[in-house]
C-alpha cells in the first residue's frame, strides 16, 4: 500500500525526463533527464561526443494524454560550446540545453539524490523505451545486485531507455540506467545474469567530483544533493575543448573489424585472438571483436565504445567485409579519423582473394600480399603469418 502522493511524485520527476533524438552518424533514440535548470544527463553511448550533442534534440513532456492524443512536447537544442564532459569508462555524458522559444523550465529538474542502496529495495524508472511516448516500469523490478558503481534490477528496459533515471520508492535518484540483457553478474564474475544495469548514482557524483576539481574555468555552477537533508554541494564544469593527454591514453585496446559472412569457415578473427592472449604485454582483456558483445546489448552503441578504445585495428579483408555497409559508414572513417589525428594503428589482413588494391582500402598497404590471402595459405604458413601480425601488434605496447 501506498500513499497517492507516490503518484504525485512519479509525475513531478516525469517533467525532467525526455526523449534525446541523435541525427549523427544515424538516427537513434535515448533518455535523458534535468540535474540542473541547464544540464542534461544521458549515456556516453547515446551522447558520445560534441558532434553528436551539437545534432541532437531533447524533447521534453513527450507522451500521450488520457484521452489518447499526444501532449504538446517542447524541443530543445544542446549546448555542448558551454559545457560539455563525458566518461567512456562510465558511460555517462553531461552537457548544456539551450532554451526553446525563451522556454525554460525553472524547477523541473531531479535535484534529490540517494547513495545508499538497499537489496531487495524497488525500483522505478522513467524512460522513453523504443524512442516512443513517456513510460513508467513502476515498482515492476527490485535491486538484485549492486558494486561501487553499478546497480543490477530485474525492472524491464529496452533499448531507447538507456540515460534513464533510476528512483527508488522516495523517488530519490539513484542511478542512470544503461543496459539490458544477459550481463556480467556482479556477485560472480564468471556467470552471466540476465538484468538491467545502471550507473550508481554515487559513481556518477564522484566523477562529476574530479571534473569539478579538475576546472580552471569557472563557466557553471549547479547544485546537487547527496541527501536531501544535507546542504547543497556546488560543482563546477568546463567545456571539452579536445581530448586530453589523459583520455588519449585510454585508447588501449586491439579491435577486430571482420564480416562475419567472411569468417563463417576460418573464424580468423577467434584464430588472430587466440595468439594475441599469448603476450603479456596485451593480455586477454584488451582484445575486442563483436563476439564479445552481451546478448541483449545494443550493438552498434557497444561497438562505438570500443572503437573509442582502440590503440590497434585489425582490418580482417574479404568480399563481405569490403561490402558491409555499416563497416564503410561507421567503423572506416572512425577508425581513419583516428589513425590521422591520434596515431590509431590500422593493419589491413586479408583473409581471401579480393582486388584489395582497387578497393576502398587501395591506398593503404596490407599486411599480407594481396595474392597471399589467409584462406589460401598452408596451414603453418596461415599460423605463421598470424603471428608476424601479432608481433606487429605488440610494438605498439612496446
Amino acid at each position: 500500500m501506498l500513499p497517492i502522493n507516490f503518484l504525485e511524485q512519479a509525475v513531478k520527476c516525469s517533467k525532467a525526463v525526455g526523449r534525446i533524438v541523435t541525427t549523427h552518424p544515424i538516427i537513434s533514440m535515448g533518455t535523458g533527464f534535468m540535474i540542473s535548470e541547464e544540464l542534461l544527463v544521458t549515456c556516453h553511448h547515446v551522447i558520445p561526443d560534441i558532434t553528436t550533442a551539437t545534432n541532437a534534440i531533447f524533447q521534453l513532456d513527450y507522451f500521450i494524454r488520457s484521452d489518447g492524443t499526444f501532449n504538446q512536447y517542447h524541443e530543445f537544442k544542446l549546448d555542448p560550446s558551454k559545457i560539455f564532459a563525458t566518461s567512456i569508462d562510465l558511460d555517462v555524458t553531461v552537457v548544456a540545453v539551450k532554451s526553446a522559444n525563451e522556454i525554460i523550465y525553472r524547477g523541473a529538474y531531479i535535484a534529490s539524490l540517494q547513495s545508499s542502496l538497499i537489496k531487495g529495495e524497488s525500483v522505478n524508472i522513467i524512460h522513453h523505451a523504443l524512442g516512443e511516448p513517456q513510460k513508467i516500469s513502476m515498482r515492476e523490478g527490485e535491486i538484485v545486485a549492486f558494486s561501487d558503481r553499478l546497480i543490477h534490477y530485474d525492472s524491464p528496459t529496452s533499448p531507447g531507455s538507456a540515460g534513464a533515471p533510476i528512483f527508488n520508492d522516495q523517488w530519490e535518484l539513484i542511478g542512470i540506467h544503461h543496459a539490458g540483457g544477459f550481463l556480467k553478474s556482479i556477485e560472480e564474475s564468471s556467470m552471466q545474469v540476465r538484468v538491467s544495469e545502471g550507473i550508481r548514482i554515487s559513481a556518477f557524483i564522484a566523477w562529476f567530483d574530479t571534473i569539478s576539481n579538475a576546472s580552471q574555468n569557472q563557466i557553471l555552477r549547479t547544485q546537487i544533493v547527496l541527501d536531501k537533508k544535507d546542504d547543497p554541494k556546488p560543482y563546477i564544469f568546463t567545456p571539452y575543448t579536445e581530448q586530453s593527454e589523459e583520455e588519449k591514453e585510454k585508447r588501449e585496446s586491439v579491435f577486430i573489424s571482420y564480416a562475419h559472412k567472411d569468417q563463417e569457415k576460418a573464424k580468423w578473427q577467434v584464430e588472430l585472438d587466440k595468439y594475441i592472449k599469448n603476450v603479456a604485454i596485451i593480455g586477454p582483456t584488451r582484445v575486442w571483436y563483436d563476439d564479445r558483445i552481451n546478448a541483449g546489448a545494443e550493438w552498434k552503441a557497444e561497438i562505438e565504445m570500443a572503437l573509442k578504445k582502440t590503440k590497434v585495428a585489425v582490418l580482417l579483408v574479404g568480399p563481405n567485409f569490403l561490402n558491409s555497409e555499416f563497416i564503410l559508414s561507421k567503423e572506416l572513417p572512425d577508425l581513419l579519423e583516428a589513425a590521422k589525428n591520434e596515431g590509431v594503428r590500422i593493419i589491413p589482413l586479408i583473409t581471401h582473394r579480393v582486388p584489395y588494391n582497387r578497393s576502398v582500402l587501395g591506398k593503404f598497404q596490407s599486411f599480407n600480399p594481396p595474392g597471399k590471402p589467409l584462406e589460401e595459405q598452408r596451414k603453418n604458413d596461415a599460423i605463421k603469418t598470424l603471428n608476424e601480425v601479432v608481433e606487429e601488434i605488440a610494438k605498439e605496447y612496446d
